[in-house]
């Protein structure tokens, strides 16, 4: 789907690499659908994409030859008539967007539009003076993001809650959590206070044995954080204890007023299948305990993972993902968008192509070729 962030790298793009003199008045625009005229400057942009995507399609061969994109050959046209061409077919989708969002009476949920706005203010502020220079109006930039905007609203109304193409939750809850694991952790060195390995089986047996506790106490109730509190203290008090007097301060330590009221520390953080944190060991453990038994409902699991590398024990804590404030619905968009992203960008080219009143402005297409982009 077309993003925010495809916008605002392709303007990004064209302030460092376009060099066009101002239109002229039969190229201000570049088509026009109905009474409405689309400015030459979303042509541009819609350049800028094709461009990217064009060197996305490069074949490996030209790409390690070190060939330019403009004398590359992309689905079987020399990409410079590829990327024009792709480009009014951008400025298609563009028009039936457009149409699509009034036909169903859409407007703009949770302030999109206010946010795309204030975004779009950030960016001028930056390239305003560049890009008036080139011709490209603020009003242009405004027009590709706010279709951009209705573009998801629309994609929302079908695949969101409701609508008649709707996503089901489990299956989006499933998917995050194919990839996705949220987990709280104590982290056990095995180390004396002078930063040393234990060799020592016994007293290696003593951090396990700590670390089982540990487990079982928070299996009892006892908050895990309070736990990780306790061990960071104990951690503490063995390197004071191995520092030389010499290199410890006279300083007392002022305490906290209400010791009640201090912040406990915590490690809770959603980790990824193919992670390294805390350690891949751990990632690795927990997605295996994970797929065979999905953290949901509130569930948790409190576990011990040896370190690979036998430097650590972990205390693991494996939670209900949802359980998280807002996980679900910080993330539900971006799932959306994975399960159903190409099957919409293929629904909305057939829209595209069913325009009956779209036409092109061949005078600004030719002024505005891709080689002025490069």
């Amino acid at each position: 789907m077309f993003s925010f962030k495809k916008f605002f790298s392709g303007a990004v793009a064209l302030v460092l690499t376009l060099s066009i003199t101002a239109c002229g008045e039969d190229t201000i625009y570049a088509a026009s659908y109905g009474d409405t005229e689309i400015p030459a400057g979303v042509y541009i942009n819609m350049q800028s994409s094709a461009v990217t995507e064009a060197t996305d399609k490069m074949s490996e061969e030209d790409v390690a030859a070190g060939v330019d994109l403009l004398d590359a050959t992309i689905d079987g046209l020399p990409a410079e008539t590829w990327i024009d061409n792709r480009a009014v077919e951008l400025m298609k989708e563009y028009a039936a967007v457009e149409e699509k969002f009034a036909e169903l009476g859409l407007t703009y949920t949770n302030n999109a539009d206010g946010v795309a706005l204030g975004m779009l203010e950030q960016m001028w502020a930056y390239y305003a003076d560049a890009l008036t220079e080139m011709g490209i109006s603020k009003d242009s930039y405004q027009k590709v993001l706010l279709n951009t905007v209705k573009r998801e609203e629309i994609f929302r109304y079908y695949y969101g809650e409701g609508g008649e193409k709707a996503i089901p939750e489990a299956d989006i809850k499933a998917h995050l959590l194919e990839e996705n694991a949220l987990i709280n952790y104590i982290p056990i060195e095995l180390k004396d206070g002078a930063g040393n390995f234990l060799k020592d089986d016994a007293d290696k047996k003593a951090r396990m044995d700590m670390a089982l506790e540990y487990v079982s106490r928070a299996e009892d109730g006892v908050d895990f954080d309070a736990l990780l509190k306790e061990y960071n203290d104990y951690q503490a008090d063995l390197v004071a204890a191995a520092t030389p007097a010499a290199e410890t301060t006279t300083e007392e330590e002022t305490p906290a007023e209400n010791p009640e009221d201090e912040l406990l520390p915590s490690n809770e953080t959603v980790i990824t299948r193919e992670g390294a944190t805390p350690s891949t060991t751990v990632a690795e453990k927990v997605f295996e305990k994970q797929d065979a038994s999905p953290m949901t409902d509130g569930a948790e699991e409190i576990f011990v993972v040896e370190d690979a590398g036998g430097e650590m024990y972990y205390v693991v804590k494996l939670m209900d993902l949802f359980s998280q404030d807002g996980y679900y619905d910080d993330n539900m968009f971006n799932v959306m968008d994975e399960l159903k992203g190409e099957e919409f960008d293929e629904t909305v080219k057939l829209w595209a192509a069913d325009l009956k009143d779209f036409t092109v402005n061949e005078k600004a297409v030719k002024r505005y070729k891709v080689k002025n982009l490069m």
